[in-house]
């Protein structure tokens, strides 16, 4: 009948508070990847766009295909391994203002931490410069392939720059598609694993189909764009010029516009998951403190088994007169199949006029 738990047992309890909160971010960095990823297509190929006589001086000289490739290649990478140094320095330098201030928190609410900083490992380092080479090279790899394939005399061209125009992202049907299955993807009941952990595969796959899907059908719609905008160009030159480069819209426009849908995609997730999270402590906290003033034993920090009020004592806070009203809290800590829970016995009548209960299942009857 007796459950041994030691300190390390307290501190992964503590941490399944957390844990979602965490997941989500960790779902949501390769969503932030992927946005980069658009952005270093988009500006590989728009050095190649200025940069074309100089590769068709180059291949005029004899520089083969592959040199070319192998040259643009390495520029990606190094570009790529910039970028990463440049953001773990940036994320570790904002981690250090969060971690204060959300210590400040953690102790006021949940347990003492002596949490002032939080370290850069260099596995953490190097991992995160290795993810961004090679997001850098396979970013690169398009703008490579047209600046190696494209003839000299084209590249010389006045008019003649290559667009990265995959038939993928001109395909409505495929967009469509991918949305479609996202959202028979959301219907899916989350995976369950033992202790009562779920995972939602289905809902992050959803999210995934529908920024491809929703990228592809952005560009898709670019074609229909100057339709809707047409009567802004009869009053306005500037306008009727602008939607004229939309009537055929090219491969970086449709980048261009799957990149966007991408980025509000990733800043949609973020404000949902911290307004999500932001609810869900407002809620806890609301219905967890009520009074103006808490009673306990000497010693104890909750109601629990082991630390009680003599009746006498409680009826004579009740009673007083400056109390408008009271609830008399017991709780005890009880392990099921499920995981570790709090039983606690208090007034039904104080909680249905001052809480908001969050029920799991709301009872039939009061």
């Amino acid at each position: 009948r007796w459950l041994v738990t030691t300190p390390a047992d307290r501190r992964d309890a503590g941490a399944m508070m957390t844990r979602a909160f965490r997941l989500n971010l960790t779902i949501l960095s390769p969503i932030a990847l992927l946005v980069g990823l658009y952005l270093i297509v988009q500006a590989l190929d728009g050095a190649v766009v200025r940069r074309r006589e100089e590769i068709a001086v180059l291949r005029s000289l004899g520089v083969t295909e592959d040199g070319i490739r192998r040259a643009w290649l390495a520029e990606a990478a190094c570009l790529g391994g910039l970028g990463g140094l440049l953001g773990a320095a940036l994320g570790w330098a904002e981690t250090q203002f969060t971690v204060r201030a959300v210590g400040r928190t953690v102790n006021a609410l949940y347990y003492a931490t002596s949490a002032e900083s939080a370290a850069l490992a260099p596995a953490e380092l190097l991992a995160a410069v290795t993810l961004a080479v090679v997001a850098g090279v396979l970013a690169g790899w398009w703008p490579a392939r047209q600046a190696a394939r494209t003839p000299p005399a084209q590249l010389l061209g006045r008019h003649a720059a290559p667009a990265p125009a995959a038939w993928a992202l001109r395909h409505p049907g495929l967009g469509a598609g991918l949305v479609l299955l996202g959202a028979a993807c959301a219907l899916l009941p989350p995976l369950r694993f033992a202790g009562g952990v779920r995972f939602p595969l289905g809902g992050y796959a959803a999210a995934l189909l529908w920024i491809v899907g929703g990228g592809i059908l952005g560009g898709w719609a670019l074609a229909w764009l100057p339709r809707a905008l047409r009567p802004l160009g009869r009053h306005a030159a500037a306008a009727r010029l602008a939607v004229s480069h939309l009537t055929v819209p090219s491969g970086r426009h449709v980048l261009a516009t799957a990149g966007l849908i991408c980025a509000v995609a990733m800043t949609a997730g973020m404000v949902i998951l911290v307004g999500s999270f932001d609810r869900t402590m407002r809620g806890w906290i609301g219905r967890t403190f009520q009074a103006d003033l808490y009673v306990s034993s000497a010693g104890a920090q909750s109601a629990s088994t082991d630390n009680r009020l003599s009746p006498a004592t409680w009826r004579a806070l009740v009673a007083h007169p400056a109390v408008a009203d009271a609830n008399v809290l017991h709780a005890a800590e009880v392990t099921l199949p499920g995981g570790a829970t709090i039983l606690a016995g208090g007034s039904f009548g104080f909680m249905e006029r001052h809480v908001g209960m969050a029920w799991m299942q709301a009872p039939e009857a009061r």
